[in-house]
């Protein structure tokens, strides 16, 4: 059995998007773009639901070189 470490940075990107972010495993996509300054705090006023929509077409791609 092979096992392979995905804890890192990786990139994070819309889904029909080639425009990338960076991102982090273990995470959370909400807070990377909340880093990235993509969205607004989703836990302040109403926030949430013009966030959800961002956050659900999001995609993580790794920028490692794996050899599996």
């Amino acid at each position: 059995m092979i096992k392979c470490d995905l804890a890192g940075k990786w990139n994070l990107r819309r889904s029909g998007s080639q425009q990338a972010m960076d991102g982090h495993l273990p995470g959370c996509n909400y807070l990377d773009m909340l880093d990235n300054r993509v969205i607004d705090n989703p836990f302040w006023e109403i926030n949430e639901a013009g966030t959800t929509a961002i956050a659900r077409a999001t995609a993580f791609t790794s920028n490692m070189n794996n050899t599996w």
